[in-house]
């Protein structure tokens, strides 16, 4: 019996699958597949790892020999096993679903509603494509895409925004469908950021030093794109604003600070999850040393 086929034999034993086994090494799935068909042979890091997992010695994953020899005598004992292509992955079998939902959704609405039609489908091809593609952090990758959309969504179609929010503490503000579909698109923010620091912090730190400078980094940018967007938009633009005596400069004026708003939203919210994630990678790390 070769190394493939007992690695194969080991995982089944498990009842691991061969992501599941993928995700616990840190590899992607085609590298077990590899590895169990004998075209490719793990590192020595993936094959101690693979021997903490099947509670084995080394030498019994590799050889098949331990110095009882029971383990050897029961890897024997068992049938011998034809390896099979595996299954469709699930999330690859949802892709192909959410392709199918994306043409037929953009055929109806085109029939109905021209080519504006044609834009109700795209959430459908995007989610096709991450779930068809996307090995690890499926789910989190289609959030993030939803976000995406919802922004731009709301903010180029609706004109909503989070920044909305703001105008609730004025005194004569009271609460409009805007503020309250702002409201939920806040909460939602929170929910992805909170759902994407629990995803990452498990994500093992290579190097310590490297890490900390990338956390300086995204910081350091956080507070300058931030403090630049705010003093840009609160100081400079209305000085600019009272100097242009056409209307359509105005116009144009605004529309430069509210796209520039827009990207610094997606920035902000972007580099904060990032630095959560980070920071709590690097505690983790320096508390295991």
């Amino acid at each position: 019996m070769n190394l493939g086929e007992r690695i194969y034999l080991l995982r089944s034993r498990k009842g691991f699958s061969q992501g599941e086994l993928a995700d616990s090494l840190n590899v992607s799935r085609q590298a077990v597949s590899k590895w169990e068909n004998n075209s490719a042979v793990p590192d020595l890091e993936r094959i101690v790892k693979m021997s903490e997992i099947f509670g084995i010695s080394i030498d019994e994953l590799i050889k098949g020999e331990t110095p009882e020899g029971s383990s050897r005598e029961a890897l024997k004992s068992e049938p011998p096993q034809v390896l099979r292509n595996p299954p469709m992955p699930a999330r690859k079998i949802a892709g192909l679903m959410l392709f199918g939902m994306a043409f037929i959704t953009s055929l109806v609405l085109f029939a109905i509603g021209g080519f504006q039609g044609l834009l109700f489908g795209i959430p459908f091809l995007v989610f096709g494509l991450i779930s068809f593609f996307c090995e690890k952090y499926t789910l989190l990758k289609c959030l993030w895409a939803l976000y995406l959309m919802l922004t731009l969504f709301l903010r180029m179609a609706m004109g909503i925004s989070v920044s909305r929010l703001r105008y609730i503490f004025s005194s004569d503000a009271f609460i409009t469908e805007k503020t309250i579909i702002a409201l939920c698109m806040a909460a939602f923010i929170v929910f992805l950021i909170f759902f994407t620091v629990k995803k990452l912090k498990e994500e093992p730190v290579k190097n310590l030093s490297s890490a900390k400078k990338k956390l300086i980094i995204i910081t350091a940018a956080l507070i300058c794109v931030s403090a630049l967007y705010i003093c840009f938009s609160a100081v400079f633009v209305p000085r600019i604003v009272d100097k242009l005596s056409s209307e359509g400069a105005h116009y144009i004026v605004y529309n430069i600070v509210y796209y520039m708003g827009l990207l610094e939203e997606l920035f902000a919210v972007s580099s904060l999850t990032a630095v959560l994630s980070l920071a709590l990678r690097i505690r983790k790390k320096t508390n295991n040393q």
